[in-house]
Protein backbone atom coordinates (compact mmCIF):
# COMPACT_ATOMS: atom_id res chain seq x y z
CA UNK A 1 0.00 0.00 0.00
CA UNK A 2 1.36 3.50 -0.93
CA UNK A 3 0.82 6.01 1.33
CA UNK A 4 1.01 9.94 1.32
CA UNK A 5 3.71 12.53 1.70
CA UNK A 6 1.93 13.57 5.00
CA UNK A 7 0.70 10.06 6.29
CA UNK A 8 4.98 8.95 5.65
CA UNK A 9 6.12 12.42 7.40
CA UNK A 10 3.80 11.79 10.04
CA UNK A 11 5.09 8.24 10.39
CA UNK A 12 8.76 8.69 10.55
CA UNK A 13 8.07 11.42 12.79
CA UNK A 14 6.45 8.81 15.34
CA UNK A 15 9.03 6.42 14.45
CA UNK A 16 11.64 9.13 16.20
CA UNK A 17 12.84 11.12 13.47
CA UNK A 18 13.73 14.60 14.15
CA UNK A 19 14.10 15.70 10.49
CA UNK A 20 11.89 14.70 7.40
CA UNK A 21 13.59 15.60 4.00
CA UNK A 22 10.57 15.94 1.87
CA UNK A 23 10.55 17.48 -1.52
CA UNK A 24 6.69 18.89 0.03
CA UNK A 25 7.52 20.88 2.97
CA UNK A 26 3.60 21.57 2.99
CA UNK A 27 2.46 18.10 3.12
CA UNK A 28 4.94 17.28 5.74
CA UNK A 29 4.15 20.03 8.02
CA UNK A 30 0.35 19.23 7.65
CA UNK A 31 1.69 15.41 8.57
CA UNK A 32 3.00 16.90 11.76
CA UNK A 33 0.31 19.04 12.60
CA UNK A 34 -2.69 16.19 12.26
CA UNK A 35 -0.44 13.99 14.91
CA UNK A 36 -0.57 17.28 17.25
CA UNK A 37 -3.93 17.79 17.25
CA UNK A 38 -4.50 14.21 17.37
CA UNK A 39 -2.70 13.54 20.40
CA UNK A 40 -0.41 11.71 19.23
CA UNK A 41 2.88 13.91 19.52
CA UNK A 42 3.43 16.31 21.97
CA UNK A 43 4.76 20.23 21.88
CA UNK A 44 7.70 18.76 24.26
CA UNK A 45 8.54 15.78 21.70
CA UNK A 46 8.50 18.47 19.19
CA UNK A 47 10.60 21.09 21.42
CA UNK A 48 13.03 17.62 22.32
CA UNK A 49 13.59 16.82 18.58
CA UNK A 50 14.14 20.61 18.08
CA UNK A 51 17.06 20.89 20.57
CA UNK A 52 18.76 17.82 19.27
CA UNK A 53 18.69 19.58 15.63
CA UNK A 54 20.23 22.60 17.56
CA UNK A 55 22.72 20.89 19.27
CA UNK A 56 23.75 19.12 16.40
CA UNK A 57 24.09 22.59 14.37
CA UNK A 58 25.98 23.81 17.13
CA UNK A 59 28.32 20.90 17.25
CA UNK A 60 28.85 21.30 13.30
CA UNK A 61 29.40 25.05 13.46
CA UNK A 62 26.26 26.06 11.63
CA UNK A 63 25.12 28.44 14.16
CA UNK A 64 28.24 30.26 14.05
CA UNK A 65 28.21 31.57 10.64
Amino acid sequence: KSMSMEEASARALLAGNDMIFSADFEASMRGAKKLLEQGELTEEQLDESLWRILQMKQKLGWLDE
